[in-house]
């Protein structure tokens, strides 16, 4: 069964062509950033979805595109559905609050908790 599993996210990680790192975990969620490759996040949602799915499944998507924005990729069990807008203050609260970001820096903090590149 992890073979399955490793093999799947091999699959998947081979269709990204987005670059982005994972920047936090909340129990439902899984918040990553856009690094501002050739393509961005958005551009590429289904295989970002799919591969976060498998990685991380069932859990939300949030997101910062390339241009700062926060939202949220929508799918049904990796299943790419559409987008949803979410609001900065509140994600970077959450980021800090799991200890991605320091609190005390919030307002500096659009580019400094990069964990995991892919």
């Amino acid at each position: 069964m992890t073979a399955d599993i490793e093999q799947l996210k091999h699959r998947a990680r081979q269709r990204l062509r987005s670059t982005f790192s994972i920047s936090g975990f909340e129990p439902d969620k899984v918040f990553i950033v856009d690094l501002d490759g050739f393509v961005s996040i958005t551009n590429d949602a289904e295989n970002v979805t799919r591969f976060l799915n498998i990685c991380h499944p069932g859990k939300r998507i949030v997101y910062r595109d390339s241009l700062g924005e926060w939202g949220e990729i929508l799918h049904n069990d990796g299943a790419f559905l559409g987008f949803a807008t979410h609001d900065e203050p509140a994600c970077l609260s959450k980021l800090a609050k799991l200890g991605c970001v320091e609190a005390s820096n919030i307002a500096g903090a659009r580019n400094s908790w990069i964990t995991a590149e892919f």
